[in-house]
Formats: C-alpha cells, structure tokens, sequence
C-alpha cells in the first residue's frame, strides 16, 4: 500500500539534495516557436519549446502556463523562461503549449469572470496534442515525459492525470502541480491521480488557497493511495518566480477580485530543488 507524503515545512533547499544531473550546453536561441494539432480539433497549438544541444533522445517536460497566459508576442513570461532554461539546461526536452493565444485569449482568463477554456476541458485535450506531439519526434524519449503546471495550468494537470482518462500511449510518467486550484476534484469523489503526483503550494496563498490541496491529499490518503504535497508556510501565489517582489493584484478572478502574488526565496529554491528530483527519479 503506498503511502500519503504530506509535508509542510519551511522552504529549506538544503533539506532536499538532488543527485546531479547531465548538463548540457545551452544554446544561442533559448527556445523556438513550433506548434502541433490540440486534440480539439481543429485548434492548432503554437508552443515554445526548449530543447538541449545534442542528437538525443531526452526525456522531456509538458509545461502548462497560468490563466495570464504564456507571455508576450516576443516573449515568455520570466517564470516560464527560467523553468525552460533550467529544465533544458538539465538536459529536458520542455515544451510549453500556448492554449489561449490559439483561442484569441491573447491576454488569458485571469481577468475573466467566466473562464471559456477551463482547465478540465480543451486544455486537457492540449495537454495530450502536447504529448502525441513530443512522442513523435525523434529526439525525445517517448517513454519519458513529465507533466508540469502552474495555477490554471496546474489545475489542467489534476485534470489530465485522473485514473482511466484515455492518453495517447506510453502516458506521462509524473506529474507536478504548483499552486492548482482543486474544487473540480474535491467535487468529484471518484477523482484519483493514475500516476504520481505532486502539487506545491504557498499556506499564504489566497488566489488558490492552500485548504483545497490538504483536503484532495487527505482524501487520496484515506483511500490508501499516494500524492506528494508540499506546502511552504509563508509563500503566496507565484513564490517560484524569479525577483518578482510582493504586491496585490487585483480584478482577478479570485474569490475576492484580488490576490497577493510574489517571489518567496526560500520556498522558491526549495521547491526548484524537489521538482528537479522528482524529475531526475522519474525521467533519467
């Protein structure tokens, strides 16, 4: 019987050492813009993606950005940047599916009252246009590929890896969650991650408060059944991106039009360090 890990700590890199992994040179265009059929037909994905040098194959990352978006016409946004670069740098094919900009919500759904590409929806069948589309190149190992979200994108990964969900075969081999909401699977009692999961989250975090991720893990846990959750007490909503000092954002689509975002350094450097573990376990 596995068995529930249910951690919540102070962000200390320390207290998790990852067994180093390959890196390779990065190269001079950090990533380039591709794109591939969603499984909602007709929508075509555009997506960047960052691949390592060399002829391969790598395991390789699904990344799913937040209800803002990916980024600019011209650019990711800097979080998104900064997991690539580090992902690819750790010798992971990443690709980040841009699911908005391809349904004309070039400034995304955080703003929206009512969100017209829910994560339980078209972007689960994005997420596996992704997948179909990264096990057909070459120069992936198409057994080892990682899924990979943030907020609305996290959300999408709860969706994407429930038990019996039909997925283009072989499946993703782990997920990681940052900061989902979770009321569509607190909603649905049958709801059961098929592979391992696991879902970060800031105790401050008041766009997808903390409480839902406890309550989904102590009911996975009660069925006898794992899910990694790890929770930073003094982080907010986006504590993993890169110097992005701490304010509130408001006319958001939260449960109060607003919410406290920013960098939380300690649980940022912690939670890099469990992810990049998690990868290296699963994927190398």
């Amino acid at each position: 019987m596995s068995v529930l890990c249910l951690l919540t700590r102070p962000a200390v890199a320390a207290a998790l050492i990852a067994a180093p992994l390959q890196a390779r040179p990065a190269p001079a265009v950090p990533y380039e813009t591709v794109s591939f059929p969603s499984l909602d037909p007709p929508v075509i994905i555009g997506a960047a993606l960052f691949r390592p040098e060399g002829p391969g194959p790598f395991p390789a990352v699904v990344a799913l950005h937040g209800a803002s978006g990916l980024g600019g016409r011209t650019a990711l946004y800097a979080n998104y940047q900064d997991w690539g670069t580090r992902l690819r740098d750790a010798g992971y094919v990443v690709l980040f599916p841009d699911s908005f900009r391809a349904r004309g919500l070039d400034h995304g759904v955080a703003t929206l009252k009512h969100d017209p590409v829910p994560p339980d929806r078209e972007r689960v069948k994005d997420v596996f246009g992704a997948l179909r589309f990264l096990q057909s190149l070459p120069w992936v190992r198409r057994d080892r590929i990682a899924l990979l979200g943030w907020s609305h994108g996290g959300a999408t990964v709860l969706s994407a890896v429930e038990a019996g969900l039909p997925v283009p075969q072989p499946g993703f081999r782990v997920a990681v969650a940052f900061y989902p909401g979770t009321w569509r699977q607190l909603r649905n009692p049958s709801w059961k991650p098929g592979i391992p999961l696991s879902i970060l989250i800031g105790l401050k975090d008041d766009w997808t408060p903390a409480e839902g991720c406890v309550r989904l893990a102590e009911r996975i846990h009660a069925q006898g059944l794992a899910l990694d959750l790890v929770t930073y007490p003094n982080a907010n909503h986006g504590f993993d991106a890169p110097k992005v000092p701490l304010h509130v954002r408001t006319g958001v689509n939260s449960h109060t039009g607003s919410a406290t975002v920013g960098t939380d350094p300690d649980a940022r450097q912690d939670a890099l360090t469990h992810t990049m573990t998690i990868f290296h376990q699963a994927l190398d």
